[in-house]
């Protein structure tokens, strides 16, 4: 009689695949906090907290602006902030951009 031992291996994604899990997962974190997926700094936060996941980098506007045509990092920046503050409770106090994208980007890290 033989004996097999069960498949312990962790299937592995790929890259696109993992993006496309936390891409999915970060949507529904913005649509449960009150994040219009219309807003047009969803997309950016998305983006933003995706690069910030996977590899920091110093200056996320800039990086996000670089993929959109005739975008500015400061208009970036603006429709994310915008998108963010349209949900924000102000008695518990207003995060920086950058805070609210670290929260989530480490939040998606340990889960990973």
């Amino acid at each position: 009689q033989r004996h097999s031992t069960p498949d312990t291996t962790v299937p592995t994604l790929s890259p696109a695949e993992q993006n496309r899990k936390l891409t999915i997962r970060i949507h529904r974190e913005l649509d449960a906090i009150g994040i219009s997926p219309k807003a047009i700094g969803y997309e950016y936060l998305t983006e933003a907290i995706i690069i910030a996941t996977n590899e920091p980098v110093p200056n996320l506007s800039r990086a996000i602006a670089s993929k959109h045509a005739g975008k500015t990092p400061a208009s970036v920046e603006r429709a994310m902030q915008n998108a963010i503050t349209a949900v924000i409770n102000y008695e518990r106090g207003v995060p920086t951009l950058t805070e609210f994208i670290y929260h989530y980007a480490n939040r998606f890290r340990n889960e990973l």
